[in-house]
């Protein structure tokens, strides 16, 4: 008489390993497993074959199952964006891809959703894809904390600034925005003009405020009524020119 030996119980799959436990497995920073990974310069042999060891234990493979020689170019950029409505992000991306498709360069867009972690899971992401660099779209342009120690990818920032003056950001000219949008009106023969902004906490909301502010003094005008600061919305548009008429 057999016996039916007892099958041993099925353990539920694992996430998928990212780049951060391969950092951590080897001790090492996330920049430094990085460029280890993609073979680029300033990294160890010893230190190389320690983030290569870990990333075979954790299984951890990038997206091609190889990396791109020294000095070679994926022909690809990341783009990530915190903006849920697209306001900003979609016509920074068709301008990446305007820019960057003459030159048969692909654009992967990668949504943080304003979540810190989920910002730097799609940067280890787009390292993976050995990206040629990526593009951090913000939502405001208030500046924001550097990202530069995440990964070993050139990076630029555009619409939110990074902190770290020596980084490159591509920003709006809010001041000149405010004295521009004035300026047109008084072209047009309009005298009395009023002011509602946005929340004033925003640096865009100030800086258009300034701007605003030198062009009617230098038109020897003063602004109708009392400058009105809120959210950055339709509705209080509205329900602030309903006030001011």
């Amino acid at each position: 008489m057999s016996t039916v030996q007892p099958q041993p119980y099925a353990q539920p799959p694992s996430r998928k390993s990212t780049l951060a436990d391969v950092a951590a497995a080897a001790g090492v920073s996330l920049a430094t497993a990085s460029k280890a990974l993609n073979r680029q310069p300033r990294v160890s042999d010893a230190t190389r074959r320690k983030v290569l060891d870990a990333a075979q234990e954790l299984g951890y493979i990038t997206a091609t199952g190889t990396s791109t020689a020294p000095g070679e170019r994926s022909g690809s950029i990341g783009v990530i964006t915190s903006d849920l409505v697209g306001r900003w992000s979609i016509p920074i991306l068709l301008g990446a891809e305007d820019e960057l498709g003459a030159t048969s360069n692909t654009v992967l867009l990668n949504n943080a959703r304003g979540d810190a972690q989920l910002e730097r899971n799609g940067l280890e992401f787009f390292a993976s894809k050995n990206v040629d660099g990526i593009l951090i779209a913000g939502q405001e342009t208030n500046p924001r904390p550097s990202l530069r120690n995440v990964v070993d990818v050139p990076l630029v920032y555009a619409y939110a600034p990074s902190e770290d003056p020596d980084e490159c950001s591509v920003t709006c000219d809010n001041v000149q925005a405010g004295r521009l949008a004035v300026e047109h009106l008084i072209s047009c023969g309009k005298r009395r003009i009023a002011i509602i902004g946005g929340n004033e906490t925003f640096d865009a909301a100030t800086d258009r405020l300034k701007g605003t502010m030198q062009a009617l003094h230098d038109a020897h005008l003063e602004p109708v009524g009392p400058v009105r600061f809120n959210e950055w919305s339709e509705a209080w548009g509205r329900a602030a020119t309903r006030l001011l008429l």
